[in-house]
């Protein structure tokens, strides 16, 4: 009897280890399982901290904030959406007026200076007649076709100038600030090359403002000359040529550079 009741304890004490390892195997597994699914994706890495203190996110870096929510990559593709969206609109309205007001004024200015050429070429062969017939190169008859020749246009010479200045006066300084108004605009680049060809082609306009001055003054003095004194007129005739070579000297320089300018449009 002794024995048998021995025997019965065994089976009671291995039951009892058996299910302590049991339970310590099935706790180290929920640990080890828990353990794999607690270690961070190779995404989810801890932001470098930069030398200045701050955080850097990776550029795959996705934090989860909530079902279907992520945070600084997402934040990041929206902004970049509409950064892309902002650089590809149009121009703005003022920036469109601005240089719309700018070639206004170019095209005045490029008026003008068609009539100055008018009048610079009608004035060169004015001048030029003296020149030559004291070379020797030009007869009398010849000197006095040219003279005929350049006088008969000089009244188309004064109204086409007076028209064209008025435009011009009247379409104001609209190139002044259009690189300002056009900065980071798609008519930035449009916006210079009028700027530049309107600044050159104010060279022009100031150089033949001088020829025009210069031939308007000598059909004046065309109209009354015979109300003139002779050796006076001849005095100041030849005055008239010799200033006439560095004017017209200045103003064809301006009209060689304005020639080279950018096109200019809206």
């Amino acid at each position: 009897m002794g024995r048998h009741r021995g025997s019965a304890r065994h089976p009671l004490v291995l039951v009892a280890v058996l299910t302590v390892v049991a339970v310590l195997l099935a706790g180290g597994g929920a640990y080890a399982v828990w353990r794999a699914f607690d270690e961070p994706s190779p995404g989810e890495v801890a932001p470098t901290v930069t030398a200045g203190g701050g955080s850097s996110v990776g550029a795959e870096s996705v934090e989860t904030t909530g079902p279907g929510t992520t945070g600084p990559s997402s934040s990041t593709t929206s902004g970049s959406s509409t950064t892309g969206s902002s650089t590809s609109s149009g121009p703005s309205a003022e920036a469109t007026a601005a240089l719309q007001r700018c070639v206004t004024t170019v095209r005045a200015q490029e008026s003008l200076a068609k009539a100055v050429a008018g009048s610079a070429a009608s004035w060169q062969t004015h001048t030029d007649a003296q020149r030559r017939m004291e070379a020797g190169t030009f007869t009398a008859a010849q000197t006095a076709a040219a003279w005929a020749r350049s006088k008969a246009r000089g009244p188309a010479d004064l109204k086409a100038y007076a028209t064209a200045n008025a435009a011009v006066k009247q379409a104001g300084q609209g190139c002044a600030d259009v690189d300002a108004k056009t900065a980071g605009s798609p008519l930035a680049a449009k916006a210079s090359a009028c700027a530049e060809r309107s600044t050159r082609l104010a060279a022009v306009q100031a150089a033949g403002g001088k020829v025009q001055s210069e031939w308007s003054a000598h059909i004046a003095m065309m109209a009354n000359k015979a109300h003139t004194n002779k050796a006076a007129y001849h005095e100041r005739w030849l005055g008239m040529v010799k200033d006439a070579g560095p004017t017209l000297t200045a103003y064809r320089t301006a009209a060689a550079a304005a020639a080279k300018a950018p096109a200019c449009t809206a």
